[in-house]
């Protein structure tokens, strides 16, 4: 399946750790506050994943400086982000460009390639260099509908049952 839209992160529902306490002028807009470079660095990063700017927001993660508790918060979005794109791609695609996953979860093609073996997916040969054309997208065992036990096997033949009974 292939995509001509533009790349778009889905955005997660994060439990937020509680940031140090800092004091903020009552007028907290971050283009009110030049001495507050790191607001201004996550308000361009919201705004990016408010726009959908999926690329834009990768890099935005990755090239500011983040310092103390909010590195470590940038880092956790940025783990919870790939993950769930991880999950959106497994759900969504039989077959993806290396490009494309690249794309999506915000790194390099060889990383992207490392990420999809780390969850069995399997390279298709026939790209430049060596390279795949493809990446097989394998579902995880349950995805897409699998019966992956027997009570799934018997809660689905006493929903058919009920179907199958006359009104």
């Amino acid at each position: 399946m292939s995509c001509t839209c533009s790349t778009h992160v889905a955005l997660p529902s994060l439990p937020f750790p509680s940031l140090p306490a800092r004091p903020m002028p009552s007028n907290s807009h971050p283009h009110l506050l030049p001495s507050y470079p790191q607001v201004e660095a996550a308000w361009r990063l919201l705004q990016l994943m408010w726009q959908g700017s999926g690329e834009g927001a990768w890099r935005a993660l990755r090239a500011y400086p983040w310092s103390g508790a909010l590195a470590t918060l940038v880092e956790a979005l940025y783990d919870k982000l790939r993950n769930q794109q991880l999950k959106l791609v497994e759900a969504a695609y039989s077959t993806i460009a290396p490009a494309r996953l690249a794309a999506l979860c915000g790194c390099g093609e060889e990383e992207a390639l490392a990420l999809a073996q780390a969850k069995g997916w399997r390279a298709a040969a026939g790209g430049a260099e060596g390279q795949p054309a493809v990446v097989e997208v394998v579902p995880a065992r349950g995805v897409r509908g699998e019966l992956d036990s027997l009570e799934c096997l018997v809660h689905l033949s006493e929903y058919m049952m009920q179907l199958e009974e006359p009104v």
